[in-house]
């Protein structure tokens, strides 16, 4: 795995009433000589310890067939045919969620590029929403992009002071529209 990003995979979890288990569970397993992190969030029905016991057989299928490339149609299958169906709902007695992350520096620095465009507008409408509070903090830091070919790259992070939203905005000079 490369060492150059590090990817923070976090859970707070928070039982129901005054229930001394969780009926989700949140596994999560870094595979290093493959690059790749996988979390899986299973949330077993209803709360306690069945809900517990349910999630945490199915986040265990999930993660190992997951580590073993299996498709997501067939752990499904595989989970769906090992748990117990409840005959009032007539559907299995948890869900779940897998994510399964390619953390290769090629994947990583692929993503800005494909999502960029996509994500301008929300980019601009928060920046415009900072500018307009009463007041507003500006940061400006020089770093080192991984890229044998980049130098003197700016950061630049624009947070207002009334919400909690920033702006994280790159640029390879201090020229004007890049802040």
């Amino acid at each position: 795995m490369d060492e150059k990003f590090y990817i923070e995979v976090v859970c707070k979890q928070k039982n129901h009433g005054d229930a001394r288990v969780c009926g989700d569970v949140f596994y999560t397993r870094k595979i290093r000589e493959e690059g790749r992190i996988i979390a899986v969030l299973s949330d077993g029905m209803g709360h306690g310890i069945k809900a517990n016991i349910l999630a945490t057989l199915t986040s265990t299928l999930a993660l190992n067939l997951t580590q073993e490339h299996k498709s997501v149609e067939s752990i499904a299958a595989t989970i769906m045919s090992t748990l117990p169906v409840d005959s009032v709902k007539e559907m299995n007695y948890s869900t779940f969620t897998i994510a399964d992350i390619d953390v290769s520096e090629g994947e990583i620095s692929s993503i800005p590029q494909e999502h960029s465009e996509a994500l301008k507008p929300e980019f601009e409408r928060i920046k415009k929403q900072i500018q307009n509070e009463p007041a507003v903090h500006f940061d400006e830091t020089v770093y080192k992009v991984f890229n044998e070919n980049a130098s003197g790259n700016y950061t630049w992070i624009m947070a207002g002071a009334k919400t909690n939203d920033a702006i994280f905005a790159c640029g390879k000079n201090r020229g004007q529209g890049n802040a």
